[in-house]
């Protein structure tokens, strides 16, 4: 029995011992494990992060091909200025277009969008004249050489919308006073030319009686300036308007001034600064530039009855010519963009300018280069 008691103790500090140490180990894998949370993020887990560290950050979780989107750029568009159908530049302004998420394959057809169609209309077939009076100073020339019946009527209608556009906006009345005597004489000198005409046109039989109409209103502003009543110039463009059906008939002819000179030279130069900036857009303004040559065309021809009107009124037959020559040159550069021809247009466009010149040397120095 006293043999047995000391194997005993033995056996039991052999279990301690194996005890202890293998807590021991324990604890310094437990260690072991928190230092290396610690070097892996940063956080000391032997306290509460509220990071889960059984699996990664979402943010380094890799990305699947369904999980991926593409962000594309915004493409921003900014117009060139542009010009509306009577020439006039408009401002810009800036088009945002998101480009589709999804672009279609190489080699697929693809549908260009409406607003980013660069192609031009196709232009309106445009009536060639059949003959130049370039060097001549008659007067009395065919219509049809300089401007054709069917570009003329066209511009008589625009100018008379024009004119009942102005009457309608009662809150720019004042301002449009000016506008509105402008383009009445120019109507009434594209009225005298179609009634005047070589070609068969709608407005043959109606001249009269719009001429007429026309310088009816031009002196009741002439006489009254600002202080016009809105409601008699509206009275007087509707029976404008009314006139365009007449069947009154009545003379015409070429030597007797049927408008103001000086409002037919106010629309000239506005006529030629259209043009100037539509030489750049040739392909897209042919057929305003049309309308813009032949309107000045038809101005200068209808002049040559208003020498009386110049700083020179002796020198008639001298006037005549300098009429006549630019009306060609106006009558070249409408043949010019009616055969579809830039460089054409470009110089006939710049030798209209040098003759415009030459005519102010004489009849009015200070319009030179006023344009």
């Amino acid at each position: 029995m006293k043999k047995a008691f000391p194997i005993f103790m033995l056996f039991l500090a052999a279990l301690l011992y194996m005890g202890t140490a293998g807590c021991n180990s324990k604890q310094t894998d437990t260690k072991k494990t928190d230092d290396k949370a610690v070097s892996e993020c940063g956080h000391d887990h032997g306290t509460e992060c509220g990071h889960d560290h059984g699996k990664k950050d979402a943010a380094e979780e890799p990305k699947t091909e369904d999980s991926k989107t593409t962000e594309l750029p915004v493409l921003t568009e900014t117009p060139a200025s542009g010009e509306n159908e009577s020439g006039n530049t408009e401002p810009t302004t800036e088009e945002t277009l998101e480009i589709p998420a999804e672009l279609p394959p190489a080699g697929s057809d693809v549908t260009i969008p409406e607003e980013l169609n660069l192609d031009p209309p196709a232009p309106e077939e445009l009536t060639i004249p059949s003959e130049s009076t370039t060097g001549t100073t008659e007067a009395d020339t065919k219509p049809s050489v300089y401007a054709p019946a069917d570009i003329t009527a066209k511009m008589l209608e625009e100018y008379m919308e024009a004119i009942e556009k102005y009457a309608a906006a009662e809150e720019e009345f004042e301002e449009n006073l000016p506008r509105i005597l402008r383009d009445a004489n120019t109507l009434i000198a594209l009225a005298l030319v179609l009634g005047l005409h070589d070609q068969p046109n709608d407005y043959k039989a109606s001249a009269p009686a719009i001429i007429k109409t026309a310088q009816a209103l031009t002196k009741k502003i002439e006489a009254s300036g600002e202080k016009t009543p809105l409601a008699d110039v509206q009275k007087d463009v509707k029976a404008l308007r009314a006139s365009f059906t007449s069947t009154e008939g009545g003379d015409l002819g070429w030597d007797t001034p049927v408008a103001s000179m000086k409002q037919m030279m106010v629309q000239v130069p506005l006529l030629d600064s259209k043009l100037k900036g539509s030489l750049r857009r040739f392909s897209r303004t042919k057929d305003v530039m049309a309308g813009q040559a032949a309107t000045i065309a038809v101005l200068c021809q209808v002049s040559t009855a208003n020498v009386a009107e110049t700083e020179a009124p002796t020198e008639a037959e001298k006037w005549i010519e300098a009429c006549i020559i630019t009306r060609d040159d106006a009558a070249a550069l409408y043949t010019a963009i009616a055969n579809n021809d830039k460089d054409a247009a470009k110089t006939a466009y710049e030798k209209m300018a040098k003759s415009c010149d030459v005519c102010h040397e004489t009849f009015h120095k200070a319009a030179i280069g006023a344009k």
